[in-house]
């Protein structure tokens, strides 16, 4: 399994804290492929960078690490 890049973090980052300054809050079973403010052209660009099998999972992972944190 392949972790996400520095890049893909921060494209994350970028975008979580984008949502949360609008106000939004995610839930703590929060899903990207659920989520419509998360747009498959994000999900491509990051997933671009470094491909692996378990990108989806991945970004579940650290998406809800952040609303944790």
């Amino acid at each position: 399994m392949r972790s996400l890049t520095r890049k893909q973090k921060k494209l994350l980052d970028d975008w979580y804290t984008k949502q949360k300054a609008e106000g939004r809050s995610f839930g703590f079973q929060w899903d990207v492929q659920y989520d419509e403010n998360f747009s498959g052209e994000l999900y491509e660009t990051i997933d671009a960078i470094n491909p692996c099998e378990v990108f989806y999972q991945n970004v579940n992972h650290y998406i809800q690490e952040r609303v944790m944190g």
